[in-house]
């Protein structure tokens, strides 16, 4: 039986499907479970990394090696040979802090400027904090740290254990908000904060595009997406 069953599933259409951890914990491996009962047929290998990893290098054949990554707004645009891609989401990043924080705070800030005088956490740099100050137009000469952390999944788990502020979307979030592991700030005074920084991209080669295990994958997780959209969780800070 053992034998039967590796047998099947050498046979099976393969996938490896690369992303940041974030992305592949907080929101798409909950619901591979969903995706391996609909489509039992397909053999899906969820490998997390922690940097953009493109097609090289990586040991993962690529005729079988869909990547999903993020693709920030202030980063050059790069055209791959032999690379397709389609954007599968845009979503709003905003800043969040755990309660005890916002407590430690005095409460949400009066202007989205106040946040300069607060305990930022960032990723590998600054830029994050500095396309998101500006898309607000808050004018700065340069983004307070309170730690830099190397991944938006790593400063949100800082936040969480109220080390500081960091930048999140819908998409890394989890439940923390639902369960009230933290809490997104927002001047009461301020519109309605949906800014996007940029996009999740899913790409392949040229190669892989529409064989089957890609092109199911492609059509479910455009529509997990969709469905997200259109089941958002209230996100909207207390009054």
């Amino acid at each position: 039986m053992a034998r039967a069953t590796a047998d099947i599933k050498q046979q099976a259409p393969h996938l490896t499907v690369t992303c940041a951890h974030g992305f592949a914990y907080h929101w798409l491996l909950p619901r591979l479970a969903a995706f391996r009962r609909a489509h039992p047929d397909i053999d899906l290998l969820l490998r997390p990394v922690d940097a953009n990893t493109g097609f090289h290098g990586t040991g993962i054949e690529t005729d079988s090696h869909a990547d999903i990554f993020y693709d920030r707004d202030s980063t050059a645009p790069t055209t791959q040979r032999d690379i397709r891609s389609v954007a599968i989401a845009r979503p709003a990043v905003f800043p969040v802090i755990s309660p005890a924080g916002l407590a430690a705070l005095g409460g949400q800030p009066h202007t989205w400027a106040d946040l300069l005088n607060a305990p930022l956490l960032l990723e590998e740099d600054d830029s994050e904090w500095r396309l998101w100050f500006a898309a607000h137009h808050v004018p700065f000469t340069h983004v307070p740290s309170a730690g830099r952390l190397w991944q938006a999944h790593i400063t949100l788990a800082a936040a969480r254990a109220g080390e500081g502020i960091a930048l999140a979307n819908v998409f890394l979030l989890g439940d923390a908000l639902q369960t009230g592991q933290l809490v997104r700030l927002h001047p009461k005074n301020a519109e309605a904060d949906e800014t996007p920084l940029g996009s999740y991209v899913l790409r392949a080669s040229e190669r892989a595009w529409d064989k089957k295990a890609l092109s199911v994958f492609r059509a479910w997780l455009l529509e997990q997406v969709a469905i997200q959209a259109t089941h958002a969780p209230e996100t909207d800070p207390p009054p």
